[in-house]
Parts: structure tokens; sequence; C-alpha cells
């Protein structure tokens, strides 16, 4: 049987106000915490007191959030947050954009073939389908298929019109003729360019030609303009750089040991990811780029003094953005030495009615 003894406390004249505080509100804890410790209280009335003070804790706590709520919504009501000033552009922004109401393809193509539009189609009908065209004879028809089937990068397959046809029926609406519908041609003999800016292909056209459409790097420049890029050949006018390389397609019957050709778009390189996850939405116009930085380690020696189309500045912040590009097949006719062959010239594309 255990025996209570009176619990003697001593105080310390000296101790400052604060500590003696604390020491008091440490006695309440422990008897709070132990309600069987000899306090000169009884168990049942412990307990008691121990209720009272929860609850009027919590009575307090909820005086404390009530108020609180009330002073929120009071300053939301009587001080409204000011207006914001607006945040600086990123840097990439104030770049070229394309006209409000652009030419449809129906009526560009009628101006080409009326000889009123003669130039490049980069920034013409935006988020409209553009190819390149090749034309040659039914009998390298099917080797000419094969090698856009092995190398879909640069030479993505949109639609083949069969021998004796010009109306590309499956990729415009109503009627469109691929002998006056682009803006230039070139024709190849046997591997040799023997005539270029041809505004009308109808005299030298033949019957036994089968022409490919191939998707062109211009259709995904609105995609890039549309995110806030600048695209350097549309904001300078010109026709987007093009370049030989030294990397190799796959061979398909006799088109052989051909290199690809390429596009650039500089652009910072910290922007490189996103035009590239922007640019392999496009697998049809060439999808993401094949190499980014060094010109030269594609075999490009002066990156001033593009093979095709016009030099577009890099800026010193910028890096080299490298697409394959649907040049490489006007260079496969031209190294297989195929007898006759009518394609766009660089840059002057035929424009689809399908909306990308």
């Amino acid at each position: 049987m255990s025996t209570n003894k009176n619990k003697t406390t001593t105080t310390n004249t000296n101790t400052s106000p604060a500590v003696s505080s604390l020491l008091n509100s440490l006695s309440r804890t422990s008897e709070y915490l132990n309600p069987n410790s000899n306090s000169g209280k009884t168990e049942t009335q412990g307990v008691k007191d121990n209720e009272e003070i929860k609850e009027d804790i919590e009575t307090k706590i909820r005086d404390k959030l009530s108020t609180l709520k009330t002073s929120i919504l009071t300053s939301r009501s009587t001080s409204p947050i000011p207006p914001q000033p607006p945040q600086p552009p990123p840097a990439y922004l104030g770049a070229h954009t394309f006209p409000p109401s652009p030419t449809p393809p129906s009526s560009l193509r009628s101006l080409c073939r009326s000889g009123g539009h003669a130039s490049p189609t980069n920034g013409l009908c935006p988020t409209y389908l553009q190819t390149n065209l090749v034309s040659l004879p039914d009998s390298h028809a099917f080797d000419f298929l094969l090698f856009c089937q092995r190398n879909p990068k640069c030479a993505p397959i949109v639609d083949v019109v069969e021998k004796g046809e010009t109306n590309p029926r499956h990729v415009i609406k109503g009627h469109a003729d691929l002998r006056t519908d682009l803006p230039k041609y070139n024709v190849y003999e046997n591997g040799i360019l023997t005539q270029t800016d041809l505004l009308d292909a109808t005299e030298i056209w033949r019957d036994d030609l089968v022409s490919f459409l191939l998707g062109c790097s211009f259709t995904f420049e609105a995609a890039l303009v549309e995110e806030g890029f600048s695209i350097r050949n549309v904001e300078e006018k010109k026709n987007v750089s093009m370049y030989r390389t030294n990397l190799k397609t796959r061979d398909a019957g006799v088109f052989k040991d051909i290199n690809y050709v390429v596009s650039m778009r500089p652009f910072k390189a910290v922007d490189v990811v996103k035009v590239v996850e922007i640019t392999r939405r496009y697998p049809n116009a060439h999808g993401a780029p094949i190499h980014v930085g060094s010109p030269s380690q594609i075999g490009i020696d002066d990156i001033t003094q593009p093979d095709f189309g016009d030099y577009c500045e890099v800026k010193p912040d910028e890096v080299c953005v490298f697409w394959a590009c649907g040049v490489t097949t006007a260079e496969a006719v031209k190294g297989a030495k195929i007898e006759f062959a009518v394609t766009h010239k660089p840059g002057c594309m035929f424009v689809t009615d399908i909306k990308m």
C-alpha cells in the first residue's frame, strides 16, 4: 500500500519572472500528462480539469481561425491585388509572323500558273503541306520509289501521280497541274542540269513521266513561328540555306552512292530541344533535324556558301540546325544519270491543300 507524501515546492526568490512562468507552465503540463501524480486533487477532479482545459484550448483555436478568416476576406475585398506589370517576352519572341490573311494554296497555284509568282514559297500558305516534285520516266519509277522508302528522312512520300497524269487529285481540292503550278522548274538530261528557272514545263513534258510529291520542311515553319521562334530565311525574305553533305543515303536500284542534302536554320542552343520536339511531329515534312552543331562534321566547309538557296545569317549565340532536304532526290536523279527528269527548283515548292 503506497503512501502519498506532501510535495514541497521550493521557490528561488532570485528567479526571473520569465523563468518562474516557464516553471509554472512545466508544472501544469506535468500534472496534465500525469493526473495520478500528487497534485492535491482527486483522480476524478484531475480528469475533469483536463477536459475543461482541452475544451478551452479548442474554443480559443476556433475563435482564432474565425478571426483570421474574417481578416483575410476583409483584406481581399477592401484591398484588391494591384494589376501586375507585363512581363518581358522571352528573347526569341518578336519573330517574323506570317500574314494574318495568307493566300490560300489554290490562289498561289493560280498565280504560279499565270507567271504571277516565280519565287520561293517559304512563308507562304502557312499550315499547308508543301512538297518537292520529281517527275521521271516510268522505267525508273520503281527504283526511285524504293529509294524514297529506304530514305524517308530526305524523301517522305506524300503522293505518287501515275504515268500520263498531271493532276495530283489526292492532295488538292478540285484541279491542279504539275506542269504549271510551281513557281520554277529544273530539267535534267542524262544527269546534267540543262534548264533552270523554267516557269512552265508544259512544252517539255513527256507522257511517260511518273511524278513524286515529297514533303518539304517549309511545312513546319508555321508551327515554329506559332511557338515564338524566328525563322531566319523568312525573316530575311530569302530562300532557305541548303548544303551538300558527306552523309550517305541507302542505295536503291540505279540510285547509288547519293549523299544527303540538308537545309539549315539557326537557333539558340537553349531552344534546340524545343525545336526538335516541334518538328518531329511532321515526319512527312522531314521531321526532326539530323544534325545540330558543327557544319564541318557533316562535310560542310563554309556555312556562308550554300550549294542551293541563300545564305541566312547565323548569329554568335546561335547554332546551326540541319534537316534532311528533298533536294537530295534531285541529286539522286543527277547521280543516276536519268535520261530525262523534271524537278522543282530548290525552294519553289508545290503547295497542296492538305492542312497540317
